[in-house]
């Protein structure tokens, strides 16, 4: 069985370009995160849904509510952004996959340089810029790289 903190670093890689799609299991624990979080953003339901369908929130509540699992997932660290936590994370979860980690180390670099003095529009424009450079990599956000590339 997995620990609390896989589960939860898988959410967090999830948000960030989902690099696999969610077992059953931890798409519970990744509502009950968004829930705990949907409290402290302040954000809505609708937010809470937009993040579970791979979409980057635009409303301020919304992109709060992903740093605030970013931070439960430790890819935020004190305030600060971590894309040295991101590229473990990707690294450990797509270690049996030469493929699938160099499309997501090629993600990394495209959006390692992305930065906001607010770190809520910050993970916003993070999740979208690897949304955008999977995309472009023919990963669909949904599936995750590992079921994605079996299709490219």
């Amino acid at each position: 069985m997995k620990s609390f903190f896989s589960v939860l670093f898988i959410i967090g890689i999830t948000f960030i370009v989902g690099l696999e799609a969610l077992k059953p299991e931890e798409s519970a624990a990744e509502k009950k995160l968004l829930n705990e979080c949907k409290n402290l953003a302040e954000a809505t339901d609708d937010d809470v849904n937009l993040l579970l369908e791979r979409k980057v929130p635009e409303d301020y509540k919304g992109k709060c509510l992903l740093k605030c699992a970013y931070e439960k997932s430790g890819v935020i660290l004190e305030g600060t952004f971590s894309i040295e936590k991101v590229k473990a994370f990707g690294t450990k979860l797509l270690e049996d996959n030469t493929k699938a980690l160099g499309i997501f180390n090629e993600m990394i670099v495209e959006c390692q340089t992305v930065a906001d003095p607010d770190i809520c529009e910050q993970s916003a424009k993070f999740m979208d810029c690897m949304i955008k450079a999977g995309l472009e990599r023919g990963i669909d956000p949904k599936k995750g790289i590992k079921e994605s590339i079996g299709s490219i």
